[in-house]
């Protein structure tokens, strides 16, 4: 993480924020970890006080859990923690595709495409951090076109959550299965303005992802 310039805790802990977010929704950070206060500060050149604001803030969204003051964690792996965030998934991530439908322009759908190509590429070769990176950019893409900023953060909130569970879910040696095929369909429906299409391809895909991440965590569970 970049050193940020010292400054109030108010002004540092909109970009510390951020980055955290960012890093939970890459899967640095696994179920369970304990974010330290002072680690934290000192990856970021601050203070403590920035850090615990936007850890706070974090528990506020339920993506950080708070013990105390000083004790911080992400929440542990729960078959209904995942299923209320897949719920919500559906819900709001099928809305943004709804409104994104006709009017994402040639270009964007050009990059859709490739980032779809360089994914299934990624998912061949085994990269399984790259392919996690480039379908959050495609799946993005898509939600910005959707122009509502609430729904935007609403759904990088949901990510967030998500991202450690893909982190100890990926580290595993079980076979992953490739391909998105639902990609293709999404984009057919965003080209030509299929508001039900595209929503319904976005659902689909969000399910076909999720299935055995589901059996995984209730495998855990049981054992």
């Amino acid at each position: 993480m970049p050193t940020l310039s010292p400054s109030n805790s108010q002004t540092l802990s909109g970009p510390i924020y951020l980055e955290l977010r960012d890093q939970l929704i890459s899967g640095v950070f696994e179920p369970g970890q304990r974010l330290k206060l002072n680690e934290l500060a000192k990856q970021t050149g601050t203070s403590v006080s920035p850090v615990r604001e936007t850890l706070i803030r974090l528990v506020a969204e339920d993506s950080v859990e708070m013990s105390s003051l000083r004790a911080f964690a992400v929440p542990n792996l729960s078959s209904a923690r995942f299923e209320q965030i897949v719920a919500m998934r559906l819900a709001l991530e099928g809305l943004a595709a709804e409104r994104a439908a006709g009017g994402v322009s040639q270009s964007d759908l050009k990059k859709l495409s490739s980032l779809h190509d360089r994914f299934i590429d990624a998912e061949k070769g085994g990269s399984r951090s790259e392919a996690q990176a480039l379908n959050r950019s495609f799946h993005f893409l898509i939600y910005e076109n959707a122009n509502m900023p609430m729904l935007l953060s609403s759904i990088s909130i949901l990510w967030a959550m998500m991202g450690p569970i893909l982190r100890v879910y990926y580290s595993q040696t079980m076979p992953v299965e490739i391909g998105a095929p639902d990609h293709t369909k999404l984009i057919e429906a965003l080209r030509v303005g299929d508001t039900k299409g595209a929503a319904e391809s976005i659902s689909a895909d969000i399910k076909h992802g999720c299935r055995s991440i589901s059996e995984y965590i209730a495998e855990l569970e049981t054992t």
